[in-house]
């Protein structure tokens, strides 16, 4: 029996040795347009972890990391989405992966479908967790235009411990006025957080700076 456990982590840990040699090992670029990933891991590959499947999560994870910003053009369902299909399919309880990886397809890259697959599997495995229920609603109402569903979300989010302001925006939703406050909610509790990708932080400004612009005007409009 002993035997046998030596032998599953010895094939175990060759396999993580490959795949780190390939994955990991790659030499260093200086922008992402200097190398750009295309090898996918295999699917199903939480069939072969004999066990290790949050070893290896971590490795995917780490991997994705380093090129965030990639996406091929047009960019749907690209590679940062398969890789955190394959992390989050290895690790269904590694809620940064969805929280971080859900933000960044939607308001860097750009992959509307992918990050809705990935906050709906994030919500599947934590249907409790209104954060993520809030950040979902920010990407159904900006990037997918679809209020119903960006205010059930927030419905879902107030019913799990979100506070008051934000079941009351629910109702505010088809409102202008209560679509940039979700928009800036959101985007201001991106940027407190101190630990985000650089390139997601630019971007989330960006967009913050054209809600705060967009808010003004209608300020301003209203009153005329």
């Amino acid at each position: 029996m002993e035997e046998k456990k030596v032998y599953i982590k010895t094939i175990f840990f060759f396999l993580v040795g490959l795949l780190g040699v390939f994955y990991l090992s790659q030499p260093a670029a200086k922008s992402v347009y200097e190398f750009s990933p295309k090898v996918l891991p295999p699917k199903y590959i939480e069939k072969f972890s004999f066990g290790y499947n949050e070893a290896m999560a971590d490795s995917f994870w780490l991997r994705a990391l380093q090129n965030f910003d990639f996406c091929e053009k047009p960019c749907r369902k690209g590679w940062v989405y398969h890789m955190l299909e394959v992390v989050t399919d290895l690790s269904p309880r590694f809620r940064m992966a969805y929280a971080m990886g859900g933000s960044t397809l939607s308001i860097v890259l750009g992959d509307i479908e992918g990050a809705a697959l990935i906050y709906e599997k994030g919500l599947k495995n934590f249907p409790k967790d209104w954060s993520l229920a809030y950040r979902f609603a920010y990407h159904e109402l900006y990037e997918r235009k679809n209020l119903k569903k960006a205010a059930d979300l927030l419905k879902q989010a107030g019913q799990n411990g979100a506070p008051l302001w934000v079941q009351n925006l629910a109702a505010r939703l088809y409102q202008q006025s209560g679509q940039i406050d979700l928009g800036r909610s959101v985007l201001l509790d991106l940027l407190s957080r101190p630990n985000v990708d650089p390139e997601l932080r630019k971007k989330a400004q960006k967009k913050l700076n054209e809600l705060n612009k967009l808010g003004l005007e209608a300020h301003s409009s209203q009153k005329k």
